[in-house]
């Protein structure tokens, strides 16, 4: 490579000739003439075009693949990577469409999305490190951090090359990517706080946040802006096991955001990159009971929405801690626990009382629900039941604070029993009801 601190080949599609030769340009300026590039196009007349190839791929230290279109075919593109894999050990690097995935065959290398902060990355780690073998820093000064204007704005240029071949792309659910180093991956229940972050705008706006281009989000942001935190250890747990290719428990934890909407996460798809990073796919699916609620009969709306706390109950708190609380042996182990089943009944009760609010205007739940039974013996079934569960609440919420495990226990399974029966009382009259509304023929 003499003259020349490194070697770059770049390897496109015909089609996209004009980006490519953009993008030599911009890169060879900003390393004042310290790198060599090959581009396809510049191949001298006569010459054996494979030859020439073949002998650029050789000469390389870098192969640079521009994979500026998912809808287009990469095959001749792909085979250049596989042919420079072959003759060198040199970096291959993926710069790609930041709204569509790499090729899969390339997933496994180094990709940089065309976003500014990706891009950045990449020109920060070209010029200034000797990350990709390169004997010494092509551009120490350009890569210093008093020149990050000039990085954002050069960023930004190599980003529009992308910007004529972006599909429109629609979303109809939140969703957040986690990337989580493997060895961070320590603790069950625990995402580092540290993990990166990515989202749309209106995801990112359920949680406080706006998109930004200087410095990623990370989940400790999300955490921080989120007050029902129950869902994070649970999903948690989940991206554990995932982690660890082990069994993902199904269960799943409903919370509520500062807009008083109510969300599920669900963890949906694990990508695994051969540098040891785990990215997480999550999708937050949200609850629609209230626009349901909105259109039913009071009676049946109330019955409705009480099946769904009475459900959250089963499953967010008896069923998962009565099994957990067996496994608590520290007092660590117990405090954090305890906690644990206090924020639980916590959440619940908000949404019992968002619900009050905003579905039936500040009517509480249990006299609603009385008031749902036309007989006197249900409505008296119904109040004892609710005045027993109440007791039992209180004196769990003792429990929990002096961290008296047995009592605990007890507890949560009398709790369970009769949460249990009084959702099979519920869904009896729901079902009741519903076969009572009124029929019309499909002719009428």
């Amino acid at each position: 490579m003499s003259g020349y601190l490194a070697n770059i080949f770049i390897s496109h599609k015909h089609e996209y000739s004009t980006e490519a030769r953009d993008l030599r340009e911009k890169l060879y300026y900003l390393s004042a003439g310290r790198i060599k590039f090959f581009l396809s196009e510049e191949i001298p007349p006569g010459t054996d075009w494979r030859d020439w190839i073949e002998g650029s791929l050789g000469e390389s230290n870098i192969l640079l693949f521009l994979y500026m279109n998912p809808a287009s075919t990469w095959d001749w593109c792909l085979y250049e990577t596989g042919l420079f894999d072959g003759l060198n050990k040199g970096y291959i690097i993926v710069l790609h469409n930041a709204d569509s995935e790499p090729p899969s065959p390339l997933r496994h290398l180094e990709t940089v999305k065309a976003n500014v902060q990706g891009v950045k990355k990449f020109l920060k780690n070209l010029y200034g490190t000797k990350n990709y073998g390169i004997a010494e820093p092509i551009n120490l000064p350009y890569a210093d951090p008093k020149n990050e204007k000039a990085l954002e704005h050069d960023a930004k240029e190599i980003c529009e090359l992308f910007s004529g071949f972006l599909s429109k792309s629609q979303y109809f659910t939140s969703r957040i990517i986690v990337r989580i180093n493997s060895e961070e991956l320590l603790s069950r229940g625990n995402i580092p706080d540290s993990s990166i972050i990515e989202a749309d705008a209106e995801t990112l706006k359920l949680f406080g946040l706006r998109e930004r281009v200087d410095e990623p989000w990370t989940w400790g942001d999300i955490s921080q802006h989120t007050d029902d935190k129950d869902w994070m250890k649970i999903l948690g747990e989940s991206i554990y096991h995932a982690g660890k290719d082990e069994y993902i428990d199904s269960s799943i934890a409903s919370f509520q955001l500062k807009n008083g909407k109510i969300f599920s996460p669900v963890l949906y798809r694990l990508d695994e990159r051969n540098d040891g990073t785990l990215i997480f796919h999550i999708s937050f699916i949200e609850d629609i009971t209230e626009g349901i609620v909105a259109y039913a009969p009071e009676t049946l709306a109330t019955l409705l929405s009480t099946l769904t706390l009475g459900s959250r109950f089963q499953w967010e708190l008896c069923v998962r801690y009565l099994k957990e609380l067996k496994k608590w042996q520290t007092n660590e182990d117990i405090e954090g626990g305890c906690k644990a089943i206090q924020e639980s009944f916590n959440n619940i009760q908000r949404e019992a009382k968002l619900r009050e609010q905003r579905e039936f205007h500040g009517n509480k739940e249990g006299d609603r629900l009385t008031w749902a039974f036309d007989s006197l013996e249900d409505q008296q079934y119904v109040d004892n039941n609710l005045a027993e569960q109440s007791r039992y609440k209180q004196q769990l919420h003792r429990a929990l604070e002096e961290k008296d495990l047995k009592k605990v226990e007890e507890l949560l399974k009398r709790l369970q029993g009769l949460n249990l029966l009084l959702v099979a009382k519920i869904s009896a009259r729901y079902a009741d009801l519903w076969k009572s509304l009124p029929r019309h023929d499909a002719d009428s």
